[in-house]
């Protein structure tokens, strides 16, 4: 079973000056084997997000 970081923190109390790792640690230790993590965070460490603001009509082309 996968369960988001953020879903994990709805239903315990976790201090912001621990890790993912020690947290791993301590479920294996207290409740249940954790098989590991994965950070998801890198995977969009290059995206650049934009918003539109405005959209106008090219003056010399009518099919854009």
């Amino acid at each position: 079973m996968q369960i988001s970081y953020n879903i994990l923190k709805d239903f315990i109390k976790i201090p912001k000056s621990i890790s993912p790792q020690e947290i791993s640690d301590k479920l294996t230790n207290h409740t249940v084997e954790v098989e590991g993590f994965m950070n998801q965070a890198e995977k969009f460490s290059g995206v650049v997000v934009g918003k539109v603001l405005s959209v106008i009509k090219h003056p010399k082309a009518d099919r854009l």
